[in-house]
């Protein structure tokens, strides 16, 4: 199929030049009516909902103060981690497909293009899911260690958690960009039917010289991934057994407060795990492929014939991941819900607000005079 080495196609120097002569082995190098479908349709939409909730969700909290707490402003800068993943992840995608409809096609036409894309593409990512874990963190401290929780909060330290995450994520984009700076070209040799005739004769793609880089990157995404799960699985298991510890003296009064908030918290928590997991987990399954194929492990986790539909609803299901977060905070939480019906209340002025009355225990007859 491939014949390697360094040979020279006209102007160009590739690195490999492919013979995919056969039609059914070439149709595989361009995208699928699925693929396109996801590309085109799904993926920007997905990213408009995602990017028009998450500002909805940072308006919220700009416009009440009351909602300016500890936790909501790790959910905050989540917010704008998911918007800026969300915008730029499309912007590339949108030059990658003006540019070319080949399923290896990159953005990038320079080691130091690749090396940007790929920075912009994963540092947000990063920083979303340490904020996730984060905030897992902060409500464990909240709930099951009370005390602790007060040393916990203030502006000072949470900026500097949040920086923190930052530094990190910056540093492990970092250590994964030697994967994608060799930039070269493959030169492509299509059938000889008229479906073809018009196809491009090169392609540039985004590498490395060594492939421990890219078996590197594929067990640092899933070994990340498997940690922050383990992490996350194990801070809502001990706050959903406080939680239900502490509803014992409120088992005879099944419709008071503390029952209310337990099967909030609850549920936010339960929706959010299995969110995250089934966000993550396609992609990470192809990731875990191609690091065991560039190892030469012959285990084929992924049939060659369904990876590149795999990777394209892998890269879907992680857009979904950063446009779920403020719909699962609200629908499932009556506090964020009802400061998002306040903030967009513009003939309430945010200091007449209920919510507010609420949070620090006002009578439910002054309430209602509000009301």
């Amino acid at each position: 199929m491939a014949q390697s080495g360094s040979e020279s196609n006209e102007k160009f120097d590739c690195v490999h030049t492919y013979n995919i002569s056969d039609p059914v082995v070439a149709a595989g190098w361009i995208y699928t009516d699925i693929e396109t479908f996801l590309l085109y349709v799904v993926i920007p939409i997905v990213a408009a909902i995602g990017v028009a909730g998450n500002v909805a969700f940072l308006f919220m909290i700009i416009r009440l103060p009351q909602m300016r707490t500890g936790l909501s402003s790790y959910l905050a800068f989540l917010a704008l981690c998911d918007i800026l993943f969300l915008l730029i992840g499309n912007i590339l995608y949108a030059i990658t497909l003006a540019q070319s409809d080949l399923s290896l096609a990159w953005p990038a036409q320079t080691p130091i293009g690749c090396a940007i894309s790929v920075v912009l593409s994963h540092v947000w990512y990063f920083a979303s899911l340490g904020l996730i874990t984060l905030i897992s963190l902060e409500r464990y401290f909240a709930i099951c260690h009370p005390l602790k929780h007060i040393h916990f909060q203030g502006k000072k330290r949470n900026a500097k958690m949040i920086l923190a995450v930052l530094f990190l994520s910056f540093g492990i984009t970092i250590s994964v960009t030697p994967r994608y700076t060799w930039y070269h070209t493959y030169c492509l040799i299509w059938p000889n039917t008229p479906d073809f005739q018009n196809r491009q004769k090169t392609i540039g793609v985004c590498g490395s010289w060594r492939h421990h880089w890219n078996a590197y990157e594929g067990f640092l995404l899933v070994g990340i991934f498997i940690i922050s799960a383990f992490i996350n699985c194990f801070l809502y298991t001990k706050i959903l057994l406080a939680v239900k510890s502490r509803s014992v003296l409120t088992t005879s009064q099944p419709n008071t407060e503390a029952n209310r908030v337990r099967n909030q918290v609850a549920r936010t928590l339960i929706i959010n795990g299995v969110v995250f997991f089934i966000c993550q987990v396609p992609f990470r399954i192809d990731n875990l492929d191609d690091a065991l194929e560039y190892l030469n492990v012959d285990l084929d986790l992924i049939k060659p014939s369904r990876e590149a539909i795999i990777t394209t609803v892998g890269q879907a299901f992680l857009f979904l991941n950063s446009v779920v977060n403020p719909f699962i905070y609200v629908l499932s939480s009556r506090h964020y819900r009802q400061g998002m019906i306040e903030a967009f209340s513009w003939y309430r002025k945010p200091g007449d607000s209920s919510l507010k009355r609420v949070a620090t225990g006002t009578t439910m007859s002054m309430r209602l005079q509000v009301d």
